[in-house]
């Protein structure tokens, strides 16, 4: 069931979205900065991308889907290093509640993310590695502000992602900028 919610979640969005793009300016964005991931043991930073497109569907309430990466986040420790990363796709609904701030958004929904963790560490015979990939639904929390400039706006984003593959133990923390174009 869990694995069909993401799709299911996606077609919806995109259902509502093909009836509402008559009415409506969908734009196209990119958000850069940085992801904190941790396991709670391990809490590297990495860099982070995100391309997304979206659509307003009133003046409060919009969707956004978007794909996300992370570069590598490695630890190193005295006997070896722990590398993670991950990327795939979202879905989120965007909430503009306050009328007399109209920049400032919330935003809430699913992923659909694949985490990968290479360890490698001196047993004190030898090397030993382990890479490992999972893939899973987790979700998305966060606000953020826009500032309208040009044909679009730059905005400031702060987003938790607990849950990252699936994997409840896993999450990240991303904080970040970019800029997004209305047409």
């Amino acid at each position: 069931m869990k694995k069909a919610l993401l799709p299911m979640t996606l077609a919806a969005a995109l259902m509502v979205a093909s009836g509402a793009a008559v009415a409506a300016d969908w734009g196209l964005g990119v958000e850069a900065g940085s992801a904190k991931i941790s396991d709670g043991d391990f809490e590297p930073s990495a860099s982070f991308v995100r391309i997304f497109g979206s659509l307003p569907l009133t003046n409060k309430v919009g969707l956004e889907i978007g794909f996300a990466t992370t570069g590598k986040a490695d630890e190193k420790y005295e006997d070896g290093k722990i590398e993670a990363s991950y990327s795939g796709l979202d879905a989120a609904a965007v909430f503009r509640p306050i009328s007399a701030a109209p920049g400032f958004f919330l935003r809430g929904g699913l992923t659909l993310y694949t985490l990968k963790i290479d360890s490698q560490y001196d047993d004190g015979f030898g090397t030993e590695t382990s890479s490992s990939s999972e893939s899973g639904i987790g979700y998305s929390a966060g606000l953020g502000y826009e500032h309208e400039v040009g044909p679009g706006a730059l905005r400031v984003v702060f987003s938790v992602n607990p849950g990252i593959g699936g994997n409840s133990e896993v999450g990240s923390i991303v904080f970040g900028a970019g800029y997004s174009v209305k047409f």
